[in-house]
């Protein structure tokens, strides 16, 4: 029986999933840290389903991801903070280039 849940690819991004996590490394800090933040919660809501089922080790596993990226999140909000005040109008003139 296959895997009806999780994939293995991103639609746009087949064998290239190196190229996404470059293009999602380019976004501005705040856009990063909130897809960071998106990982983590979603991971979290899988780890509760985990755990909900009787799978305690696996939630557990997932439940030490989340709060990885969650520490990642606040060190990237963290690094927006100090960028912020020079990005204005960075990425506009960089789109334009």
């Amino acid at each position: 029986m296959g895997n009806t849940w999780h994939k293995s690819e991103i639609k746009g991004y087949e064998d290239r999933l190196c190229e996404l996590s470059c293009d999602i490394a380019m976004l501005t800090y705040d856009q990063t840290r909130n897809h960071i933040d998106a990982l983590a919660n979603d991971l979290e809501r899988q780890a509760r389903g985990d755990e909900a089922r009787g799978r305690r080790k696996l939630a557990s596993k997932l439940y030490d991801v989340v709060h990885s990226l969650y520490e990642a999140r606040d060190r990237m909000d963290e690094a927006w903070k100090i960028c912020e005040p020079y990005m204005d109008g960075y990425v506009e003139k960089k789109l334009d280039d």
